[in-house]
């Protein structure tokens, strides 16, 4: 299978994502990928070969696994629907019947190219679900979420919702098992550290902070707890099994950032793996009682000065940002 583009992929400033249309069973389907940086893939109003090349990757992928995809799509949105948007006295649909319905319209690479993630999204010519648009994330072949979105009015603000909230479908445990919870598991080791400062609250930013030694250098530690608590006790309890992850996690992200900064970043040449985990840098950790946290790294001038603000949770799946 080849994509068969109907109108190539051009750039939109607004949204600051590449557009274009594809033609797919028979059905114009949008595609878009966000670009992340003026300078990366662009020539003009047009992605660069390399670029484009990766997009249709991605777009071929989505494509690809579309009918298996609409299988479990169909059978989730199909008992959601006889649950909560079946009218009264009304029949129940089945996955076969909505499977028929249901017409793939988008094809969302936001993060698809550097992540091999991607949204697709589906009209709902019967109206099933009163405006709502039924979709689904998938990563790395994996459905990880189907749901249907929020309406939007014409200046795209949020339509009151139907039922209370945006509804997701319940998906069978192997659908949902998380990309990064064999990687980098919150494990029982942990890491011994000492306070250069210790911990005190911060009126200003209404947390309290401290600062660590750290693979030689100071580290601080931010932590969301009021005034009144004294959090130090689950703090270094919590602290000392985060250190021991400090590592595994830092390689994810390099991975995640190296894809990243090759796409979309690239000044002069291609960085491997190891050289942006050797230039980006740890400078903070910031603690909650969630059991999730965040670290916050500097850039080593990669992301034209963003902090890199990496989430985790005790299930390991690492996520991030660039921010600032």
């Amino acid at each position: 299978m080849s994509v068969n583009w109907i109108q190539s992929l051009k750039f939109v400033k607004k949204s600051w994502d590449w557009v274009g249309l594809v033609e797919f069973q028979g059905s114009t389907v949008d595609v878009a990928s966000k670009c992340f940086d003026p300078k990366g893939g662009r020539n003009g109003d047009s992605p660069q070969p390399r670029l484009v090349t990766k997009i249709e990757r991605s777009v071929l992928k989505a494509m690809d696994n579309h009918d298996r995809d609409l299988s479990t799509i169909a059978l989730a949105l199909g008992d959601l629907y006889n649950q909560h948007w079946r009218p009264p006295r009304g029949r129940k649909l089945s996955s076969g019947d909505l499977k028929e319905e249901l017409k793939l319209t988008k094809i969302n690479l936001a993060q698809g190219v550097t992540r091999d993630q991607y949204q697709i999204i589906f009209a709902d010519p019967h109206d099933r679900f009163r405006s709502y648009i039924p979709q689904s994330e998938i990563d790395h072949g994996k459905i990880i979420s189907i749901f249907l979105d929020t309406p939007r009015d014409s200046n795209s603000e949020l339509l009151l919702p139907y039922l209370g909230a945006m509804q997701h479908a319940a998906l069978p445990a192997e659908e949902a098992t998380k990309r990064m919870a064999e990687k980098v598991p919150l494990t029982k080791q942990t890491k011994r550290f000492k306070w250069i400062e210790p911990l005190s609250y911060n009126a200003k930013r209404a947390q309290w902070t401290g600062v660590i030694r750290f693979q030689r250098k100071r580290l601080e530690i931010d932590v969301e707890s009021p005034k009144e608590d004294s959090p130090e006790s689950w703090a270094e309890k919590h602290l000392s099994r985060i250190l021991a992850c400090v590592v595994p996690a830092t390689k994810e992200v390099a991975h995640q950032l190296t894809e990243l900064y090759n796409d979309a970043w690239i000044e002069d040449r291609e960085l491997s793996v190891t050289a942006v985990q050797r230039r980006i840098q740890l400078d903070s950790i910031n603690l909650n009682r969630e059991e999730s946290w965040e670290m916050c790294f500097t850039d080593g001038d990669l992301f034209g000065g963003h902090k890199i603000i990496v989430n985790m949770d005790v299930s390991g799946e690492v996520t991030f940002v660039l921010y600032g």
